[in-house]
């Protein structure tokens, strides 16, 4: 019990890095960081990429009903009510009569 309170008060001392034996310590540590930065450096990553799909989903739902109203605006166009009033409002008539097919025979 003894040993194990003597490394974890050596370890807040300092006294972890500075012993004979400290070279392997010093690479230990250095590889804890390395690994700490890693792991900071990739949930910042993670963070970014999840706020850039939560706006580009907003985007896709903002062009979404873009393409909602403009589909509406251009059936309600395309209906042959709508063709005939502003037709008559340019002095053009419906047809009374349907077209007839000219065949012509050598």
């Amino acid at each position: 019990m003894f040993k194990v309170k003597e490394i974890i008060y050596g370890v807040f001392k300092g006294s972890f890095f500075t012993r004979e034996t400290a070279s392997k310590n010093w690479f230990v540590f250095m590889y804890v960081v390395m690994l700490l930065l890693i792991v900071i450096y990739s949930s910042h990553s993670v963070d970014q990429k999840i706020i850039k799909i939560s706006e580009l989903k907003q985007q896709q739902k903002e062009f979404r009903a873009i393409y909602i109203d403009t589909d509406v605006v251009l059936t309600k166009l395309e209906l042959e009510s709508t063709i005939i009033e502003k037709a008559k409002e340019k002095g053009l008539e419906a047809v009374k009569n349907p077209p007839q097919k000219i065949r012509v025979t050598y």
